[in-house]
């Protein structure tokens, strides 16, 4: 890993490699103080005089350096603002909310067999496994994301073959590695078959500390004639993965004892709520979701409107007419199931609208698009109608209200070019981050999860990231934010 250097560090460098001093750069900038340029050098100098330096050194032209040169300008001159703390938490947070489903570079296997090395892909080894008629995976550490899309693509094979999977993950982080460690297992966070757990600071000696970094996998599978295997993986790199088969149950057993010797001092690092099936399930959804939300600060990245800006006699329409057309709810109960849905649903409205806890929602344009174009969400309920003209109108024209009135609510967009996750992502204060997993239709029983993250110390650095990062950097500004509304709220004539 290459280290991470402030901005007076990289330009010094890279006045190194230009074979390049001081005084001669500031001749050729016509730099009007080399004092000044001599503090920069020697990081003396603050953080707004290093930026404006900067800008001064791209008009001048008098250096020629290649995009990659003056990109880590620009990333040393973050690294001033934010030191180097901030500046590794915040890739990891760019990591999670701007998410990739690229599988990466492949990562390495080497597997000693039977007194030979073989070198291959780690995917393919690890396929076999997955194929087991039954999968049992512990992981200590490994918190990687190369490895985690992998676990992700054989989880889905597995379910998709009807395989039984059980995946544990022992996992031991503070500070900035936390937030590395959501990062890196977001693609697998969702799934049932995974759970992680974190160390107990109370137990934490540097035995054990060491114990829960040592990058290790041990896996039991069935295969399809009966027979079971046992496997033991460690991670050298996060490139390079080694394993082994044991050819019988006796160190695998005595390795796993070890490993899970601090279980009950763990504590799960995600509570997943109740996903229903039922309409009567779905009302206790809803109002889980209102407990979460009530008298909390919400700084949360959604595609577009979620149902809880919505006014419950706005969404009654879509509910009643949708609810009967798809049939979700006996005939004789639906209206006892709307009218208690309504109830739900303007809670949570009042709660969002009315409450003296400040609200802010960055939305994504081409997803705000759509909806005032098409009256479907990104995650629209499958059993709700999409949203007339007039409706979304209102939907549309009552943000904008809030945004430019209520001092407690504030919507954004992400700036041109820039793409949040697939997934949801809020800090709902004091109780914890939800990611949820998006573009699901809300089908309770076929896809749709999510994750509360409780861990204290992401959430804080997850709102820091949000206040800091995304609401200075990243966003709209307010007139830019109203001006967008306007046109969404044109747009929904043409749709």
């Amino acid at each position: 890993m290459k280290p991470i250097k402030n901005f007076a560090e990289r330009l010094r460098d890279i006045l190194s490699e230009k074979h390049l001093s001081a005084s001669e750069l500031s001749r050729k900038m016509q730099f009007n103080s080399r004092n000044s340029l001599f503090r920069i050098l020697n990081n003396e100098a603050s953080y707004e005089k290093q930026k404006d330096f900067l800008q001064k050194l791209k008009a001048a032209e008098v250096l020629e350096l290649s995009p990659r040169e003056w990109d880590e300008l620009e990333d040393g001159l973050e690294v001033s603002r934010v030191g180097v703390d901030g500046y590794v938490s915040n890739l990891a947070m760019k990591e999670l909310v701007i998410y990739s489903n690229a599988l990466g570079d492949p990562i390495r296997m080497i597997s000693h067999m039977a007194g030979t090395d073989q070198e291959g892909e780690f995917v393919e080894c690890f396929r076999k496994v997955f194929k087991g008629e039954k999968t049992e995976l512990l992981i200590v550490g490994c918190c990687d994301l190369g490895l985690f899309k992998i676990i992700e693509q054989l989880i889905m094979e597995a379910h998709q073959a009807n395989k039984e999977v059980e995946i544990t993950h022992y996992i031991e982080a503070s500070g900035v590695e936390l937030v590395h460690v959501i990062a890196s297992i977001q693609p697998v966070i969702f799934a049932d078959c995974y759970q992680a757990y974190m160390l107990e600071d109370k137990v934490m000696t540097d035995e054990i500390r060491a114990l829960y970094r040592c990058n290790m996998m041990l896996a039991s599978y069935i295969d399809e004639q009966g027979c079971q295997h046992f496997l033991h993986f460690m991670m050298s790199d996060y490139g390079c993965i080694h394993g082994c088969e044991y050819k019988d149950k006796v160190f695998y057993s005595y390795l796993k004892s070890v490993l899970t010797e601090h279980s009950g001092q763990m504590v799960p690092i995600k509570a997943a709520f109740m996903q229903p099936v039922s309409p009567e399930d779905y009302l206790w959804y809803t109002e889980q979701y209102g407990e979460l939300e009530k008298d909390s600060n919400l700084y949360d990245i959604k595609g577009d409107v979620p149902i809880n800006y919505i006014h419950p006699d706005i969404l009654l329409g879509p509910v009643r007419e949708g609810f009967k057309e798809s049939g979700f709810g006996q005939d004789e109960m639906q209206e006892q199931l709307i009218a208690k849905l309504y109830e739900i649903q303007y809670q949570r409205w009042q709660n969002f609208f009315e409450k003296r806890k400040v609200t802010h929602t960055i939305f994504t344009y081409e997803s705000m698009r759509k909806f005032a174009l098409t009256g479907l969400q990104s995650d629209h309920f499958f059993a709700m109608r999409p949203y007339t003209k007039h409706e979304r109108k209102e939907i549309l024209r009552f943000l904008k209200e809030q945004t430019s009135k209520n001092p407690y609510f504030t919507i954004y967009f992400f700036k041109q070019g820039l793409e949040p996750a697939q997934n949801e992502i809020g800090i709902y204060e004091g109780k914890g981050v939800l990611l949820t997993k998006a573009h699901t239709d809300y089908k309770l029983d076929d896809g749709h999860a999510e994750a509360l993250i409780t861990q204290s110390e992401f959430c804080l650095r997850f709102k820091e990231y949000f206040l800091k990062q995304l609401l200075v950097h990243n966003v709209t500004s307010a007139k830019e934010t109203l001006a967008i509304m306007d046109e969404l709220i044109n747009l929904c004539d043409k749709g």
